[in-house]
């Protein structure tokens, strides 16, 4: 039963345009989201009560202000690094302090 709602699921949402699934405001966001897994998990852990076009936007924000979106390089960043990564992309996450252990696999400060 599982399988076949999976696969439904699955089916559906390849027929649905990006921009309906991952709503952003700018347009290669959606896509940056899309084929990345790193940037789909940051984005997911943002999502906080922030507006969904902000959220799908703010990994690609990140990838162009730092030139990557390396998982471990990300993950050794102290937590004054990733505050002030934060403070100069122009969309924000709701909760800053959480932001902060947000990057999936972040194990410290």
């Amino acid at each position: 039963m599982h399988e076949r709602l999976t696969d439904a699921l699955l089916q559906c949402g390849s027929t649905m345009d990006r921009a309906v699934l991952f709503p952003s405001l700018i347009p290669e966001a959606a896509a940056f989201v899309l084929n990345n897994p790193y940037a789909f998990a940051m984005a997911t852990c943002l999502d906080r009560g922030t507006k969904a076009e902000i959220i799908w936007t703010i990994p690609h924000d990140i990838y162009k202000q730092l030139g990557h979106l390396t998982p471990r390089v990300i993950d050794a960043m102290t937590t004054e690094e990733l505050s002030a990564l934060i403070r100069m992309i122009p969309r924000k996450p709701r909760y800053l302090n959480d932001t902060l252990m947000m990057p999936p696999g972040r194990s410290r400060n």
